[in-house]
């Protein structure tokens, strides 16, 4: 009890952080704090992803069947309803962190009319990256303790968000915010009916729908690019 409620939200902050600094490590741009390029951030990312999952792996194949199922349920996404004395700090900290995100939208509408202009105003475009990076990571680390691993939630819905809200992150974070919330609970509702009394893993069904919508945003792209 004492390892799933306290000791595991800060591992897995401290987890998100350590990755987003590896693959920023991995990726680093001209090696005197230029930004790394984009495509070299995604190779690092999968790299580090195969990695950790090699190890994931292997940690699965030392366990009991029963407590590896458990994992891997864990792994595809649950909504399993958690004790309050595990839920009371992780809503605490977690609104800690996505108030502090919310309080900087302005900022960020600053930072994305671009780094001169930026530091025109009086801002520090790297720090301000830097500190937006840590929180997001904070916020990923925080949800992934409580509900496991629901992939395509933050490709669907910022840009949902974004088509709704325009470019003003003063509406579309907190918009991000209720749609993701609303995804996750829809695609819980549908996993939990589909095949009642078997439950499909949240996971599995926001994949199902976020797998074909990354496809058009990709088709959409390279039509741009033409």
């Amino acid at each position: 009890g004492f390892l799933l409620g306290v000791a595991q939200p800060p591992a897995a902050v401290t987890g998100a952080v350590l990755s987003l600094g590896a693959v920023l490590l991995l990726a680093r741009g001209d090696g005197r704090g230029g930004a790394p390029a984009a495509t070299l951030m995604v190779l690092a990312g999968a790299a580090l992803h195969a990695f950790t999952s090699s190890i994931l792996a292997f940690i699965l194949s030392q366990t009991r069947r029963q407590e590896g199922l458990g994992i891997l349920f864990w792994l595809l996404g649950s909504l399993e309803a958690p004790s309050y004395a595990r839920l009371l700090p992780l809503l605490a900290m977690a609104a800690t962190v996505l108030g502090a995100l919310f309080a900087l939208a302005p900022t960020l509408n600053l930072l994305s009319l671009g780094d001169d202009p930026a530091r025109s105003l009086g801002l520090d475009p790297t720090r301000v990256r830097w500190g937006f990076l840590l929180l997001t990571a904070a916020a990923t680390g925080l949800a992934v303790t409580l509900n496991g691993v629901v992939p395509f939630v933050g490709l669907v819905v910022p840009h949902a968000a974004r088509l709704l809200a325009g470019f003003d992150h003063r509406r579309a974070l907190p918009l991000s915010a209720f749609l993701g919330a609303v995804l996750v609970v829809a695609a819980d509702g549908v996993g939990r009916t589909v095949r009642a009394p078997e439950e499909i893993p949240v996971g599995v069904v926001t994949a199902l729908v976020g797998a074909p919508f990354f496809l058009v945003l990709l088709r959409r792209e390279r039509n741009k690019l033409g």
